[in-house]
């Protein structure tokens, strides 16, 4: 007889690994200068950026902000790992022995918990390095939240976690589930 519940166990374990394909964070713009037009800037797992990055940069560097340039992101020439990782940990944490399974447990919490806090780091920084040189119209540094929408100067920004995010924090919570119920 076919074991259902290891069969979805199995399936949780590769979830992580699918979810690269989809948008971990998504970035939504829109600046005054472009009426009501909103543009979306996807990041991948897979260490990509997609969406009208050019565009981002020309509204960035109204206020002083850097040119972002994906290919000089460390960030993304890792972010490649973090899937094959979560897999990993998925699999001791759901065939591991108890003792491995509880420190599996809560190195995907950490994982999860890391993800956002580099995240908003990530932003921070960025959003306190302006250059009043470069800039048009004159901001403070600030602190762009990496979930959420906020206003700085005449931009609108909504910020969120997306798809392939959502899709590993599932694939663990199933897991917890039938981890607590099954063993």
């Amino acid at each position: 007889m076919v074991d259902k519940v290891k069969i979805f166990k199995l399936v949780l374990v590769v979830i992580p690994l699918i979810s690269i394909a989809f948008p971990l964070w998504t970035l939504n713009v829109n600046p005054a200068f472009m009426g009501r037009k909103w543009f979306a800037i996807d990041i991948y797992g897979y260490g990509k950026v997609d969406g009208p990055i050019e565009s981002l940069n020309i509204a960035n560097h109204y206020v002083g902000l850097k040119e972002i340039i994906p290919d000089q992101m460390l960030e993304l020439k890792v972010l490649p790992l973090l899937y094959p990782l979560m897999s990993i940990l998925m699999y001791i944490f759901l065939f591991g022995d108890p003792d491995k399974s509880k420190l599996a447990k809560y190195l995907i919490i950490g994982v999860f918990i890391s993800i956002v806090l580099y995240f908003q780091f990530w932003l921070y920084r960025y959003g306190h390095d302006i250059d009043p040189q470069l800039a048009r119209i004159e901001i403070d540094p600030f602190t762009p939240y990496v979930v959420g929408y906020y206003e700085i100067a005449n931009f609108k920004i909504l910020a969120y976690f997306n798809v392939g995010f959502f899709m590993m924090l599932f694939a663990f919570i199933a897991g917890w589930i039938l981890r607590r119920k099954y063993g």
